[in-house]
């Protein structure tokens, strides 16, 4: 394909990488959605389906990074599944009223009202919630590593 249409195609990956910024959008399903479409267009010549296939991989552990980096935190703290429940709206909530961040603050706040609630005023509650956050973070630095490997991968494959 040509070069112009290649420079392109990098350039519309972009926009999911900045999706990374914020937590809750879907950034590396974007970037899958531009390597298919590229592929699909150059009927495949500049790569083949197989890298699709890698691709989609990128966006499986995404995904799994994204569910078990939160819960396993979460349980890890001691959070109960009523917490995660209140810390899950609390990251949705957070996301609309104070993006970009606002999902982490969401979800330790939904998690240490679930635990008070459940337990009281004790240090366990904010443990939960704060572990819960840690997990949360490290799944958030794992996606934009995990974004950047799809970006140079696109690219090493595409030119």
């Amino acid at each position: 394909m040509e070069l112009w249409i290649k420079i392109l195609f990098a350039m519309l990956m972009l926009p999911g990488l900045f999706m990374m910024l914020t937590p809750l959008l879907p950034g590396i399903p974007y970037m899958f959605l531009m390597a298919t479409l590229y592929g699909v267009l150059d009927g495949f010549q500049s790569f083949s389906p197989w890298m699709i296939a890698v691709f989609g991989g990128f966006v499986i552990l995404a995904g799994l990074v994204d569910y078990f980096a939160g819960v396993l935190g979460a349980r890890y703290g001691g959070a109960r599944s009523y917490s995660l429940k209140l810390g899950f709206i609390g990251m949705i909530l957070g996301t609309v009223i104070v993006p970009p961040f606002g999902s982490f603050v969401g979800l330790f706040l939904g998690i240490v009202a679930g635990e008070v609630f459940r337990i009281g005023w004790r240090l366990p509650a904010l443990l939960a919630g704060g572990i819960s956050l840690t997990g949360a973070l490290i799944g958030y630095i794992i996606n934009i590593l995990l974004a950047l490997a799809f970006l140079i991968t696109f690219l090493i494959v595409l030119f």
